[in-house]
């Protein structure tokens, strides 16, 4: 973009928030809010907060690409901590950092990480809370759970000059309470959040791994940086993953360290509530910070069993034009938290996935629906050499939002990860496109016109989490639509000037490339 279509952007954005209230939600928002206020209106502020005075700046798309020579996530990092710690040498400052845990042979960003936490300690004259909250899924040893703790307990023993920086380390890893076998292995953080202040934070996909780096075949995947309340949102919801997640229960850990320690604490951090709350922002921007809690408890547990077993006999899918131990493997349509066993609450718990049913819905006749996943459909539930031993699990209510929004003369694009030739794991969509256009056309009734899907090219794999409403409003954030039920972390920004730019510098050039589905 040229400086003066920067500026003409920037002019749009102005004009089209004249005269309006920063409190006040954008129509299309409205449904959103009242049914997770009717849902729960204690975890406002919590799981789902809405917020009128956002901006953003020049950078704030961050996009990862195949072939790039830099690391834009980790070059947004490193602006973000110099912007508002390190040129602010004088002033106390509250850091947080979510993402999925990994093993420290794919640290590359981490390091780096670790390396400007440092730096800013040796810089500050005021405390520095930092806290640390990562996923561990799968591995009940957890030999990683700690890694990055030590790594810093070992860059900084002995410089007691340092000690003005703490930080804390959580590991957030619910498992499954009932007695389930390991093919459901529980939930676990999935967000990524990397915030300070309540000023500024950095919302998205990307985890924080060596995969991102520059030189190899980076992922296409995108986050995004907003400054404002809706930081400050995204601080509030780590607030609570840290009081009613990893300060509960044995199923979760966490230390400390004070920098220039010779070994690891156990205290538990102070909440961001407690820190001075940020100057008033001066935005306009619109935005909805919404969170998934996932599957803490007996009662969400049951309410998911009781589902499956439900739709497992009366409301199979049967995909075709993919893998045969896919095919036959037991494919199940999961809605929760909307469903007939939901008593009440659980929609403002899961508010990521709500918001998007919610927005959805809402689209019709003249109107696009824009997704761009990895892949729709569940397959890391399947068992590839005995089918019956597996399953796979789709996502109910968006296939039934897609259904409708064909029949009422919507157009739908979804974009997904490339379809290997064979089962493959890890960032391709093992289910494939072909199968995903057969499932939603079997429930809106017909084939579609107005329905494309394409995939990323060979080689190229798509991690993405967004969806598109029109031109009213985007989403971008970790929530993946299929049904994963960990904790995740995004933003809607229901804002035309940007949605238009959004689609116009992410999603044009990678639809441009992918290859349609036939």
């Amino acid at each position: 973009m040229s400086h003066l279509e920067h500026l003409d952007f920037l002019a749009r954005v102005a004009r089209d928030h004249a005269g309006q209230q920063a409190d006040e939600a954008p129509p299309i928002l409205g449904p959103v809010l009242k049914a997770l206020r009717a849902s729960d209106a204690s975890l406002e502020g919590k799981t789902y907060e809405f917020s009128g005075t956002n901006s953003v700046g020049p950078g704030w798309l961050i996009q990862s690409k195949p072939q790039r020579s830099d690391c834009p996530l980790l070059t947004a990092i490193e602006n973000l901590l110099s912007q508002v710690v390190g040129q602010n040498p004088g002033t106390a400052h509250f850091i947080d950092i979510a993402h999925l845990g990994t093993a420290p042979d794919n640290f590359w960003m981490l390091d780096r990480i670790a390396e400007a936490l440092v730096q800013l300690a040796g810089h500050s004259r005021q405390p520095i809370t930092v806290r640390y909250l990562e996923g561990n899924p799968h591995d009940p040893d957890k030999p990683h759970a700690f890694a990055f703790a030590n790594k810093v307990l070992e860059m900084t023993r002995g410089q007691t000059q340092l000690a003005n920086m703490r930080m804390f380390f959580g590991n957030l890893d619910v498992p499954w309470l009932l007695g389930i076998d390991d093919r459901l292995p529980g939930s676990w953080n999935h967000a990524k959040i990397f915030a300070a202040d309540g000023a500024s934070s950095i919302v998205g996909g990307m985890n924080y791994w060596g995969d991102y780096r520059p030189g190899g075949n980076p992922l296409y995947d995108v986050a995004i940086q907003v400054d404002g309340q809706a930081a400050a949102s995204s601080q509030r919801y780590a607030d609570y993953l840290w009081s009613a997640g990893v300060g509960y229960g044995s199923w979760s850990s966490h230390r400390s360290l004070t920098l220039g320690d010779s070994e690891l604490g156990s205290a538990m951090p102070p909440s961001f509530s407690s820190f001075p709350p940020p100057p008033p922002a001066s935005g306009r921007l619109p935005v909805l910070g919404v969170g998934n809690l996932g599957l803490w408890g007996i009662r969400d547990q049951r309410m998911l069993i009781e589902e499956y077993e439900f739709n497992l006999h009366f409301e199979p899918i049967h995909p075709q034009n993919t893998y045969h131990s896919l095919m036959e493997s037991p494919n199940v349509p999961l809605r929760f938290p909307f469903w007939r066993w939901d008593y009440g609450s659980a929609a403002a718990q899961q508010a990521s996935a709500a918001a998007r049913h919610l927005v959805l819905q809402q689209m019709g006749q003249g109107q696009r629906i824009r997704v761009s996943q990895q892949k729709i459909a569940d397959t890391d539930t399947a068992n590839t050499s005995d089918p019956a031993k597996g399953f796979v699990v789709w996502p109910g209510n968006f296939l039934d939002d897609m259904a409708g929004a064909l029949r009422r003369g919507a157009d739908v694009d979804i974009l997904l990860s490339h379809h290997e030739a064979y089962y493959s794991g890890g960032y391709s969509d093992d289910m494939g496109g072909e199968a995903l256009r057969g499932v939603i056309e079997s429930r809106a009734g017909t084939a579609s016109g107005t329905l494309t899907i394409r995939q990323t090219p060979p080689g190229v794999y798509n991690h993405g989490k967004v969806w598109i409403a029109d031109d009213q409003a985007f989403f971008v954030g970790s929530d993946n639509i299929y049904p994963g039920y960990l904790q995740e972390y995004g933003y809607v920004v229901a804002d035309q000037a940007l949605t238009h730019q959004f689609v116009s510098d992410y999603w044009d050039p990678i639809w441009q490339e992918a290859v349609a589905v036939s």
